[in-house]
């Protein structure tokens, strides 16, 4: 199984983190091949045989997994011991200091976020679309690590896994105003009049203006090499999920 690792998080040895690429899985067709979501048409034996796979892979019991319903909010949830692989929580980002229970996001575009804080050994999982991103669910999700785990902003690492970027994420014009509104007009670059969304560049504002320091950025863009990502703009909305996955060990 191909997956990608940031170099700003490896350094820890008690977390275990990583952002899957959509090569060496079970499934089949425009799933092929190591879709993660149960959520598209694809064949539900091939997904858990995936879930299986990556569990091996990174050392963890397939059942312990919490993964989310995502449903491009700003709803923040802390793992609690009624979550579980068969009956995920809805929301956009998950946080947790319990050791040996990996949580995971899923994403074909969107901006897979990892965050953590070494010195309280907590994570999150952050699922920032551009819906997300607007909302600043980022944001949002630390001032709630802060307020329940007594993080501190300046102990924590960011990572940003690979996610469609500004050369192909083509908006209409109510989006790109919507953008402006918000104060997002250097995020928006045009080609040929038309308008085009860095929402990667958004939230790095984002976690900058909060004072966050620590931020590693993975430097794939999800459409342009979607034969190595799955990607719902390049794809045309039919096709698998990646994963961003993290666990304290």
């Amino acid at each position: 199984m191909k997956k990608l690792t940031c170099n700003m998080l490896s350094q820890f040895e008690n977390l275990t983190h990583a952002f899957t690429t959509r090569h060496n899985g079970f499934s089949q067709g425009i799933y092929a091949s190591l879709n993660l979501a149960f959520h598209v048409e694809d064949n539900s034996l091939h997904v858990k045989q995936n879930h299986e796979l990556l569990a091996k892979e990174l050392d963890y019991d397939r059942s312990t997994l919490i993964h989310m319903r995502q449903i491009h909010s700003d709803i923040v949830h802390i793992v609690t011991e009624d979550d579980d692989f068969e009956h995920p929580p809805e929301c956009d980002a998950l946080i947790t200091n319990k050791k040996n229970t990996p949580i995971m996001i899923m994403s074909a575009d969107c901006i897979p976020i990892i965050i953590y804080d070494p010195k309280h050994h907590v994570i999150a999982l952050v699922h920032a679309g551009r819906a997300g991103a607007f909302k600043n669910i980022v944001s949002k999700t630390i001032s709630k690590m802060c307020e329940h785990f007594t993080c501190k902003i300046e102990s924590l690492h960011v990572s940003l896994g690979p996610s469609i970027h500004g050369c192909c994420y083509e908006v209409n014009e109510s989006i790109a105003e919507e953008a402006k509104a918000l104060g997002y007009h250097a995020m928006i670059s045009y080609q040929d009049t038309k308008p085009f969304l860095h929402v990667n560049t958004i939230v790095r504002q984002q976690l900058k203006e909060i004072g966050v320091k620590l931020i590693e950025e993975l430097d794939y863009c999800t459409a342009c090499e979607h034969e190595t990502f799955f990607s719902y703009r390049a794809d045309e909305g039919a096709t698998g999920r990646n994963a961003a996955i993290a666990m304290l060990k």
